[in-house]
């Protein structure tokens, strides 16, 4: 039985970790798995201010919605994972103000496109008390990582990337909630496995 998963959750939520687990308990040496990273679906931080990239965006899922309709339809036991899909991208035309009436039609002619698939969006969560560890990005102290974080932060009234994570995640409820879409809330932590149980397809 096919499925397409799509992780929507903020940085320091446990995206990649979900995807990872996610990825293992899925069994890629049994079945068709096809995984769309961040990159993939334009949704790195290199994308974020490039001109045009909310259009290019829609764009691109527009063309994939019938991709994952015919591949199914032509090996019905394949399952696709996204990390970020539309939802992200959604509250990304927020931050920056382009959330135009043109733009939001379209996004919901996508949305209508995915009602007809078997998607199932995973949304880990931060709480507001581990926010700040969570959003520290220890691991990564490039400038120009830093930069961009600042900027984001500053432009859209915020003064830390914790306050900026948490406010995003609370729009990307209300996308899911709006767009009808089956959603599933997840608290993944990164010392052990998460209990996949109900998420994973019928064999």
């Amino acid at each position: 039985m096919g499925a397409i998963y799509i992780v929507e959750g903020v940085a320091g939520a446990g995206k990649d970790t979900l995807v990872n687990q996610l990825v293992t308990a899925l069994r890629p040496d049994e079945r068709p798995l096809i995984i769309w990273s961040e990159s993939a679906v334009l949704a790195s931080w290199h994308h974020y201010y490039l001109p045009g990239i909310d259009e290019l965006r829609l764009d691109l899922s527009e063309r994939l919605a019938p991709y994952l309709q015919a591949t199914l339809a032509r090996d019905p036991d394949t399952v696709f994972v996204f990390n970020r899909f539309h939802v992200s991208h959604a509250v990304w035309r927020v931050d920056k103000r382009n959330n135009t009436p043109e733009l939001e039609r379209w996004h919901d002619s996508l949305v209508a496109q995915l009602r007809g698939l078997p998607v199932q969006i995973l949304h880990p969560t931060l709480s507001e008390q581990e926010a700040p560890a969570r959003t520290s990005h220890a691991e990564r102290r490039e400038v120009a990582w830093e930069r961009f974080l600042e900027r984001r932060a500053s432009e859209t009234g915020h003064t830390s990337a914790a306050g900026l994570y948490l406010t995003q995640q609370r729009l990307m409820v209300e996308v899911m909630e709006r767009d009808g879409l089956p959603y599933r809330t997840l608290a993944v932590a990164h010392d052990r496995p998460l209990d996949l149980t109900g998420i994973l397809p019928m064999p």
